[in-house]
């Protein structure tokens, strides 16, 4: 059987607007260099924040546009000077304002209304007292039928499929 996969990136599928958050008069406060003070990855589910992960050191938030659709893009650093290149369409694109800074949604299908897995992403990623915290969340289904096996449909069921994973990141601001 051969299997299709589809991939939906809010920031390139639909036009939420960064007025304020990621461009013009008003940049966004997550753009710039973070030290990394703490990174937990659980990959066996969302109840709780799992054993250290040692890397990135740093990580830079950058502002893009696909299309006319602004976004801020987290980068990976190996110093506070030596950072991946942006542009992964696939990666974290952070598109929707929520409080104190901005989410990253993917959505992702793949199979067909007989044999269909929905999953997706969301990353928040916050400012409060000067801290940055990111949130990513990651939830999958087992393989479904009768559905309509596309990105919207994952998007739309998220709230319904089991989390599988917890990554947190914490950081201090660089420059």
């Amino acid at each position: 059987m051969s299997r299709l996969v589809r991939f939906a990136v809010a920031a390139a599928l639909t036009p939420l607007a960064l007025t304020a958050a990621a461009c013009g008069d008003d940049p966004s406060p997550l753009l710039g260099v973070w030290q990394v003070t703490a990174h937990t990855a659980n990959p066996a589910g969302c109840d709780a924040e799992g054993p250290a992960v040692a890397e990135p050191p740093f990580i830079k938030f950058i502002e893009g546009e696909f299309f006319g659709q602004e976004f801020v893009e987290r980068v990976d650093c190996t110093s506070a000077t030596m950072c991946d290149e942006g542009g992964n369409l696939f990666g974290e694109l952070y598109t929707e304002d929520i409080p104190n800074g901005l989410r990253s949604s993917i959505y992702a299908s793949s199979g067909d209304s007989t044999a269909c897995v929905l999953s997706g992403s969301r990353a928040d990623a916050t400012i409060v007292n000067g801290v940055l915290r990111i949130e990513k969340r990651s939830y999958a289904s087992g393989t479904l039928a009768g559905v309509t096996c596309e990105p919207e449909t994952a998007e739309a069921m998220l709230a319904t499929l089991p989390c599988v994973e917890l990554e947190v990141t914490t950081g201090t601001k660089v420059d």
